[in-house]
């Protein structure tokens, strides 16, 4: 429901059926006084409500939650690793969301251009399904956003309480130079125990 509704907000239809102020090309298609902007979604003679902006959040919600059958509503809430996401897998089980854990990359020493690229692609899979419900990409920048080459490299958690540096600003520039929208970062963790072995990455 999150993702719904963070999608539904800054969604900015591309296609779909137009109308000025003197013609309507489908059924249900609204009319609208701003050509310029123009506000009409519609795909084969269909209203789709779910892609109007000008309508209300839980509206299109609904409309959108209505139209998704259960194949779809379960693909939705999945999130898959990168190297499982192939563009049929994308396609056929309607993934939602795709993770790169610590290490994985599109290649070696892979670049912010090579990000963006893949991210794009597998993007565009996530477009092409029935309902063309963009999928969400997933970063374990926990040290800055330690996955891709030449990035910036922070400290663990425990080093960043002592030098006092802040990162969360620094590190979402450099995630969203890639092309992704979601990074797994800071980490705020209790640790009541040094021996604990992960006891470095609490927040100090």
């Amino acid at each position: 429901m999150i993702f719904l509704q963070t999608w539904l907000s800054s969604y900015s239809a591309t296609n779909g059926c137009r109308a000025n102020s003197t013609t309507t090309r489908h059924p249900g298609c609204r009319v609208t006084r701003q050509p310029s902007r123009l506000s009409s979604f519609c795909y084969r003679g269909e209203y789709l409500k779910y892609k109007d902006p000008i309508k209300s959040l839980s509206a299109r919600i609904r409309d959108l939650l209505g139209r998704m059958t259960l194949e779809e509503k379960i693909g939705q809430m999945t999130q898959i690793e990168r190297k499982d996401a192939f563009p049929d897998v994308m396609k056929k089980y309607f993934i939602g969301s795709v993770l790169s854990g610590g290490g994985s990359v599109p290649a070696p020493k892979a670049t912010a251009e090579t990000w963006v690229n893949m991210v794009n692609e597998l993007q565009k899979c996530a477009l092409s399904t029935r309902l063309g419900i963009p999928m969400i990409y997933g970063i374990d920048a926990v040290h800055g956003n330690n996955n891709v080459y030449r990035a910036t490299i922070f400290p663990h958690n425990v080093g960043l309480g002592v030098t006092r540096q802040r990162i969360g600003a620094a590190t979402a520039l450099e995630v969203r130079a890639t092309g992704i929208q979601y990074a797994f970062s800071p980490c705020i963790a209790v640790c009541r125990d040094p021996g604990w072995g992960c006891c470095y990455e609490s927040y100090s």
